[in-house]
C-alpha cells in the first residue's frame, strides 16, 4: 500500500521548520516500510530527522552520516516507528513523501 505522508512546495525548508510525518506499527507489520520522495530536482537534497524528547535530532545512516535523499537516491527503508521530519535545502521543485508498506 502506498500512503502519502507529506508534501512540500518549491521553497527551501530550514532546520527548525521540519515537515513532520509519522511511521506507526501498521507500517512495520509485514517488514520495514520504504519511504520515498518524488519530485526532487537535481539541485536539491532532503535531510531527515527524528523527534526525540521534543527535539529534532539528525537521523543517521549506519555509517553515522545524516540520512539524505537526492534526485538519484530518493527511497530507502526505515527501521522503526516514530515521528520523523525532513528539511529541503533548495528552492526548486515541489515534492511528495510517501510510505510504501505491505498489507
Amino acid at each position: 500500500m502506498k500512503e502519502v505522508k507529506a508534501t512540500a512546495g518549491t521553497g527551501a525548508i530550514t532546520d527548525g521548520n521540519q515537515v513532520a510525518f509519522s511511521l506507526r506499527g501498521k507500517h512495520f507489520k509485514h517488514g520495514n516500510p520504504i519511504v520515498s520522495i518524488e519530485g526532487l530536482a537535481t539541485t536539491e537534497t532532503v535531510s531527515f530527522y527524528i523527534l526525540t524528547n521534543g527535539d529534532w535530532e539528525e537521523l543517521s545512516s549506519a555509517d553515522a552520516t545524516q540520512h539524505v535523499f537526492t534526485a538519484t537516491y530518493a527511497a530507502d527503508t526505515f527501521n522503526s516507528p516514530g515521528t520523523y521530519g525532513f528539511i529541503k535545502d533548495a528552492t526548486a521543485a515541489a515534492i511528495t513523501l510517501s510510505v510504501n508498506y505491505g498489507q
